[in-house]
C-alpha cells in the first residue's frame, strides 16, 4: 500500500502522532511507502493556493498512491479540477478523515471540505445523526463514524522546560475554551457557560478551568495542548459540557484524553453511550442529560471515593482508553475500510508508544 497524506498541519501545530504511525507501519512492512504533504502550512506561509494545488498533483503523479489520505482539508483550497485531474491519471482510494463537528447552520464547512467529501471513497466523522445526513447532503457517498481519539505521542511530551505555571491541584478540572462568536457561536455554548457558572458555585476554590476567554478565581488561563495530562494529574476528576451536546455517538476528543491521562470524566450524556461504553466503564465515565444532573453525580462521587478507589478508577480508565481510543489503532481501521489490507493485530505489536 502506497499512501499519499494531506495533512492538516498548520503554523506552532504540527503533527506528531499520524507521523510516527505510518513510520511504524512502513518500517514493519505493513504498508509499502507513505508522503507527507502540508498544504494548510503551504498557504499559511504564502504560498498561491494554485501551486499547492500544483504541488499536490505533482506528487500524486510521480509517487503513485494506491490510497490518498487527507485529513481535516478546511483551509487546504482543495478544487475540483484536482480531483478530476488525480482520477484521470490513476486508480486510488480516496479517504477523508473529518474530526470537526459541522453544522449547516452555525460551524459551516469550506468548499474545500465540501470537494473532498464528495470524491472521497468513505468520510469518517466523529458523531451520527446530523453529522452522517449533513455529509450525504454535501453529496458523500459513504460516511461511518470515528470516535475522537488520543495521541499516544502527546501524552509523552512533557519536561521539566515546558510546565506551565498555572496549572493547580484541584477537586475538578475543566479543560475547555470559551465560544467567543456570538454571531455564529458554537452550538450548546450557552449550556456550556452556564454549566462552568455553577461548578464555580458548588467547588468553588477546588475548580481549575484552563482554556481562554474564561474569567473569575477558577480561571486558569490557556493551556498548551500536550499540557492537559499534567493538569488532569492533578485533580480528582476532570469534567467538560460538549458542544454538539444532541449529537448522537459524538464526543470531543476532551473525552479520550482525559480517560488516557488517567482521569475519571464527567461529561454530557449522548445517545449511543450506552454501545460504545459498558456498564463498567460507567464507572470511570459520569454522565447525565443537564449541568444540574451531572453536577450533583459529579459532588456525589467526589463524597463516595476515596483516593485510593479514585486512583483504581483511573487506571482502568486508561487502560480502556488505551485499548478503544489510540489514534494509531483507528488510521489502521479506516485504512481497512474496503477490507483488511493491513492486520491489526500486527499493527498494533509494532507502535512505539
Amino acid at each position: 500500500m502506497r499512501i499519499l497524506i494531506l495533512a492538516n498541519e498548520h503554523l506552532n501545530f504540527p503533527q506528531t502522532g499520524f507521523r510516527r504511525t505510518f513510520e511504524n507501519l512502513k518500517a514493519a512492512g505493513l504498508v509499502e511507502d507513505v508522503l507527507v504533504l502540508s498544504p494548510q502550512l503551504s498557504i499559511e506561509i504564502g504560498a498561491p493556493t494554485s501551486d499547492v494545488s500544483a504541488k499536490i498533483f505533482s506528487a500524486f503523479k510521480g509517487f503513485e498512491p494506491d490510497v490518498v489520505f487527507i485529513m481535516h482539508p478546511h483551509k487546504m483550497g482543495l478544487s475540483q479540477e484536482l480531483f478530476t485531474r488525480m482520477r484521470e491519471t490513476n486508480e486510488f482510494r480516496l479517504i477523508l478523515w473529518e474530526g470537526d463537528a459541522y453544522s449547516l447552520l452555525w460551524k459551516q464547512p469550506s468548499w474545500s471540505d465540501i470537494i473532498v467529501a464528495r470524491n472521497a471513497d468513505v468520510v469518517f466523522t466523529v458523531g451520527k445523526g446530523s453529522l452522517e445526513r449533513n455529509f450525504k447532503i454535501y453529496g458523500a457517498k459513504d460516511v461511518r463514524w470515528v470516535p475522537h481519539c488520543f495521541e499516544t505521542d502527546r501524552l509523552h511530551t512533557t519536561s521539566s522546560s515546558n510546565v506551565n505555571s498555572n496549572l493547580v491541584e484541584s477537586q475538578v478540572t475543566i479543560i475547555a475554551n470559551r465560544s467567543m462568536h456570538r454571531l455564529r457561536p458554537a452550538p450548546g455554548w450557552r449550556t456550556r457557560e452556564k454549566f462552568i457558572r455553577m461548578c464555580e458555585i458548588e467547588f468553588g476554590k477546588d475548580l481549575s478551568v484552563y482554556g481562554t476567554g474564561w474569567s473569575g478565581a477558577s480561571a486558569r488561563g490557556a493551556l498548551e495542548f500536550d499540557q492537559q495530562a499534567d493538569a488532569l494529574s492533578l485533580s480528582k476528576i476532570s469534567a467538560n459540557w460538549d458542544h454538539y451536546p444532541r449529537v448522537p455517538w459524538y464526543f470531543s476528543n476532551r473525552l479520550p484524553i482525559s480517560l488516557a491521562s488517567g482521569s475519571v470524566h464527567a461529561t454530557t450524556f449522548h445517545k449511543g453511550y450506552e454501545t460504545i461504553f459498558g456498564r463498567e466503564e460507567m464507572e470511570f465515565l459520569i454522565t447525565d442529560h443537564t449541568p444540574e444532573a451531572l453536577i450533583r453525580k459529579m459532588k456525589d462521587f467526589l463524597k463516595s471515593k476515596s483516593q485510593d478507589e479514585i486512583s483504581e478508577l483511573g487506571l482502568a480508565a486508561k487502560a480502556f482508553a488505551y485499548k478503544k481510543f489510540r489514534q494509531d489503532d483507528w488510521i489502521v481501521k479506516m485504512l481497512n475500510f474496503d477490507g483488511p489490507r493491513i492486520n491489526l493485530d500486527a499493527a498494533r505489536s509494532c507502535w512505539s508508544v
